[in-house]
């Protein structure tokens, strides 16, 4: 059945549609901000450069936080760099002008939330302390003043945010890892940095005793591992083996995803494995 609209152009499918609040509108503005701060302050960016993975936040993918784009800077002149559109685009939604509902997709709330960038903890950090020293200014009047002060900092200064980040990424990396391998069966996780190294020196141990038990192997091997001094090398490998792991799941929840029609989406149970397994997305094509 097609979509019907309401008076403020909200499109309408039943129970899987949600709409963009207002302070969703604002956070992807502070997204769009932030990802404009990692360019050189003097280089023009147009939508264009855009990389909207980067952008994506919560449960709203690339494709979706650029389409919404799209849709809350209608009506605001195109032609000059990323950095004007913003601006106007902050004052459009300040005035409360009504965005559109997007289709939901029905998430498994056990996936692992991506974590926040350096510039979003120091902006969650600074932000209430700004708020309360200018109660008379707006929400992007603060997160404006906010973005200035990370503008002026210095590496050493953004540093301190940034190894937060680099750690909680880290940690996110292992449990969307986790993630993927409890919920298919079957698949190979990624070696760690011990099974890189021990795989060399567990050769390097056969080839000086031959007849060595395979207990008694792997007793020297974490002997050997834990009075290793320098691991940050196999630790670097085991990162990179994660990440190729990362990509080749993602890539394949992509070629896994189902599309439902209606009654099928409406009578799908979420507490089916295969729910979980799969990412379901309610098509009105069918």
């Amino acid at each position: 059945m097609a979509s019907t609209r309401d008076v403020n152009g909200t499109a309408s499918n039943g129970k899987n549609t949600v709409s963009w609040s207002h302070d969703q509108d604002l956070k992807l503005l502070e997204k769009v901000e932030s990802h404009l701060n990692s360019f050189e302050a003097e280089k023009q960016v147009f939508p264009k450069d855009l990389k909207w993975r980067e952008i994506a936040f919560d449960d709203f993918d690339e494709h979706e936080v650029k389409k919404h784009w799209a849709t809350i800077t209608s009506g605001v002149r195109k032609i000059r760099n990323a950095r004007e559109i913003l601006e106007d685009t902050k004052i459009k939604i300040e005035h409360g002008k009504p965005t559109r509902k997007r289709k939901k997709d029905a998430r498994d709330p056990s996936i692992p939330l991506k974590p926040k960038t350096a510039y979003f903890l120091f902006m969650e950090k600074k932000k209430p302390r700004v708020a309360a020293k200018h109660p008379s200014l707006s929400i992007l009047e603060i997160a404006a003043k906010v973005g200035k002060k990370w503008r002026e900092m210095s590496e050493d200064e953004r540093e301190k945010y940034k190894a937060i980040y680099r750690e909680n990424k880290e940690q996110y990396d292992r449990d969307l890892a986790q993630y993927f391998l409890e919920n298919n069966p079957g698949v190979t996780p990624p070696k760690t940095a011990f099974e890189l190294w021990s795989k060399g020196k567990a050769k390097e141990l056969k080839d000086s005793r031959p007849d060595i038990p395979e207990k008694k192997l792997n007793k020297k091997l974490k002997k050997y591992w834990e009075s290793l001094e320098d691991k940050e090398d196999w630790e670097r490998k085991a990162k990179k083996e994660t990440e190729k792991f990362l990509k080749r799941m993602r890539g394949k929840a992509q070629r896994d995803k189902v599309h439902l029609n209606k009654k099928e989406y409406e009578r799908l149970d979420p507490s089916n494995s295969q729910f979980r397994k799969t990412k379901v997305v309610y098509s009105r094509k069918h």
